[in-house]
């Protein structure tokens, strides 16, 4: 068998077959530029609405010429509960963003650039700081399972209040994949992987995670409705990445064969 045909081979048994192992391409599903506007340039994705204080500024950009600002106080941007990361991304994905800290004296505790909880089951996200004000990735499902990261402790540890309050732009990268026996993800910061610890690991894919029930925030946590979290500083270039649906992917390599098979299946099952 050539490379390539083990290769899709190994591709499409992932997906209909549902090997634990991760074999996806992640695209982009979300991306604000901040370019004067709060447009999203992924079509079809939706575009932010300023709230509280939260507005544009083309001071200051990690990226061409424009940033979001936000002081802190209950500001964020809201990117309505169709928001990405939502549950289509949850699996597997990547969340990449530039950050400023304005404020060296801002308190230490919990910050959120992602955080949404929902109020009927438990399915949640952080991807921000935690109580300490180092960083953690939280996904919960909505059966109460979880997996979680954060950095360990007396480790390269990531502190947002004092590390990098330096007056200059950093790059956060949050990256995960969730399979049949849990999940595996990684942070960096200005492209390197701090180090570490696994908190909780009960997530799989046959864990359910449901739609948003609220208005999903950046810079800020919707704590079943209520602001918190909020986030003080700048940000810049937030890209969301996840997996194309898997009929599509099995479509895009097999053509018409799958095709075949997926009817098959259907008038045999």
């Amino acid at each position: 068998m050539s490379v390539c045909k083990s290769r899709c081979f190994a591709i499409f048994a992932s997906l209909v077959l549902g090997s634990p192992a991760a074999v996806h391409a992640l695209t982009l599903q979300s991306h604000y530029e901040f370019e004067g506007n709060t447009n999203n340039s992924v079509p079809g994705a939706p575009a932010g609405t300023l709230n509280g204080d939260a507005a544009l500024t083309n001071i200051d950009a990690a990226v061409g010429t424009g940033s979001l600002m936000l002081d802190g106080a209950g500001d964020y941007l809201g990117t309505t509960a169709l928001g990405v990361p939502g549950s289509a991304q949850l699996y597997e994905g990547k969340i990449s963003l530039h950050f400023k800290n304005t404020n060296s004296a801002q308190s230490l505790g919990n910050k959120q650039f992602y955080g949404n909880l929902n109020s009927n089951d438990s399915t949640a996200i952080l991807f921000g700081t935690n109580g300490a004000g180092g960083l953690q990735m939280f996904i919960r499902s909505a059966n109460n399972n979880v997996y979680q990261i954060r950095n360990a402790i007396g480790g390269n540890a990531f502190n947002i209040d004092t590390t990098y309050a330096d007056g200059d732009w950093h790059q956060i990268e949050y990256e995960w994949a969730i399979d049949a026996s849990g999940g595996s993800g990684s942070i960096k910061v200005d492209g390197t992987a701090l180090e570490t610890q696994t908190v909780l690991n009960s997530l799989t894919t046959g864990s359910p995670i449901t739609p948003w029930e609220f208005d999903l925030p950046l810079g800020a946590r919707n704590n079943r409705g209520s602001i918190d979290h909020t986030w003080e500083g700048l940000i810049d270039d937030v890209r969301v990445y996840g997996i194309p649906e898997p009929a599509a992917v099995v479509l895009a390599l097999f053509g018409a064969a799958a095709g075949l098979l997926v009817t098959r299946r259907r008038r045999t099952g």
